[in-house]
């Protein structure tokens, strides 16, 4: 597998932008983008909420949890069981001023806004601790933007990323991939239909030979990606391993404003002051 190719930002206020590498190839990198105080402010944050048992953060058990028991609950709420779990906390970015910070970078809202054609809104985010063990999918499977293509991701190297902690893989090109429909016409998941989306996703990656690659980033790089881009965690190699990090989704503002959402700008951007996800 292929190394990430890294496209280097100038130091100016506003990096310039390779549009034609996005269109082709659908991620974007920039490489030690953040600085270590704007990371370890995240990562703070993170431990504080999990460690006080914040009432106002709803978490996930991940995917690979032991009990196979799907929970997401206020983090006051988790019992002790649970706690042994390994989480993802969801949307941190509607209490925490150092996401938001982060997210809202305006250098990086600059790059976003270049890479999506319009203004970008922070709709999402997820801290995770550990790597996520998730295989290739779409974002637009289960967080589908209301314009099918007016979305942007970001995932933010929180640490240095050991190769056996499951770094994240993703597909160059492969957003170029035909949008594939499920039975009522939609491109979010059916859970019966899911056969469909991979022989359709196989079939096409093979005809374009399309290849997987790994990011092996290193702390406060941002690979950004496309909505439609595949991507997943690698496997796990070594389970005592972190693999702190932090993803971003954004739609545009304009799709935002069609749905009923109202916006906030803070820092460089604008962000959806919205109520949390609701426990299971």
């Amino acid at each position: 597998m292929k190394e990430t190719v890294e496209i280097v930002p100038k130091t100016d206020e506003k990096p310039e932008v390779d549009l034609a590498f996005w269109e082709q190839n659908g991620y974007y990198v920039l490489p030690k983008f953040l600085s270590d105080e704007q990371v370890d402010a995240i990562v703070n944050e993170t431990e504080e909420a999990w460690k006080n048992r914040r009432d106002d953060i709803v978490a996930d058990n991940q995917i690979y949890s032991p009990t196979q028991k799907r929970v997401r609950n206020y983090l006051d709420r988790l019992s002790e069981e649970e706690r042994t779990e390994r989480y993802v906390m969801n949307d941190l970015f509607l209490v925490s001023d150092p996401v938001r910070s982060v997210s809202l970078d305006p250098k990086l809202v600059h790059v976003l806004r270049e890479l999506l054609g319009t203004e970008p809104v922070l709709c999402q985010s997820l801290n995770f601790k550990w790597g996520s063990g998730q295989g290739m999918h779409q974002d637009t499977l289960y967080l589908p933007p209301p314009n099918e293509r007016d979305m942007i991701a970001i995932w933010v190297a929180l640490e240095d990323i050991h190769p056996d902690s499951g770094p994240l893989r993703y597909m160059p090109g492969s957003h170029n991939i035909p949008v594939y429909r499920f039975s009522n016409g939609k491109i979010r998941v059916i859970p019966g239909e899911v056969s469909g989306w991979d022989d359709h996703i196989a079939q096409h990656t093979e005809q374009m030979g399309l290849q997987e690659q790994v990011n092996h980033a290193k702390k406060g790089d941002v690979f950004i990606w496309h909505a439609f881009l595949l991507h997943g965690g690698s496997p796990i190699q070594n389970w005592d391993l972190t693999r702190k990090s932090l993803v971003c989704h954004y739609y545009s503002k304009s799709d935002l404003e069609s749905v009923g959402g109202a916006s906030q700008f803070d820092h460089g951007g604008y962000w959806w002051p919205r109520s949390p996800q609701l426990p299971r």
